[in-house]
This record gives C-alpha cells, structure tokens and sequence, in this order.
C-alpha cells in the first residue's frame, strides 16, 4: 500500500475515491480529525492510499487530471554543495570549541 494524496476538501476527497474506485483502482483512505489552537475549530485531512503499487502512476495522474496538486519532487544539493555544507559546519564547531574551553576567563 502506498500514500497517494493528501487533501483537507471532503468534497475533493469524495470526488477522488469514486473516480479511482470507478477506474478499477483499489484504495484505503483514513479521515483524521486534529484539534486547532483556535477553539471552535477542527481540522480536517483525508489521505488516500492505494492498495496496488502498480496501481500508483495510473491514479496519480487520474487525480492530476481532476485538479490535484502535482508538486514537483523534493531536490537534494548536489555532492559539493553538501561537502562544503557539512566542511562548514565542522569549521563552525572547531571555532567554538577553541574559543569555548570550559574556563570563563
């Protein structure tokens, strides 16, 4: 089983499961409801899972095609800029160690 979509629409929601269920797509959704620290207010999400995983292109682009958001995938930096990434956060901390040596002089 795999997420497929997130939405906080039960209208959008609803649409979904029919049109993927109506496509031959198995699916698994969870309703869940959290407090907000406004009162009087609840929110709601709705995640959408699909129970083949061969299944997950076809519904993805089942649900792209009746308004979902289709972010573009998470990039990591390349292999320098995470070297020099992590080199300088070494350097930071060997700083503060030679300045930090435990005696507030």
């Amino acid at each position: 089983m795999l997420f497929l979509y997130k939405t906080a629409r039960g209208e959008f929601h609803r649409r979904a499961v029919d049109l993927l269920e109506d496509s031959g797509i198995e699916t698994h959704t969870k309703k869940l409801e959290g407090s907000s620290l406004r009162p009087f207010f609840r929110s709601v999400e709705y995640d959408i899972y699909v129970c083949n995983d061969q299944d997950f292109d076809r519904a993805k682009q089942l649900l792209i095609g009746i308004g979902a958001d289709n972010p573009p995938p998470v990039q990591l930096p390349d292999h320098f800029t995470t070297t020099l990434m992590i080199v300088g956060a070494l350097a930071c901390l060997m700083v503060g160690l030679y300045f930090f040596d435990g005696d507030f002089h």
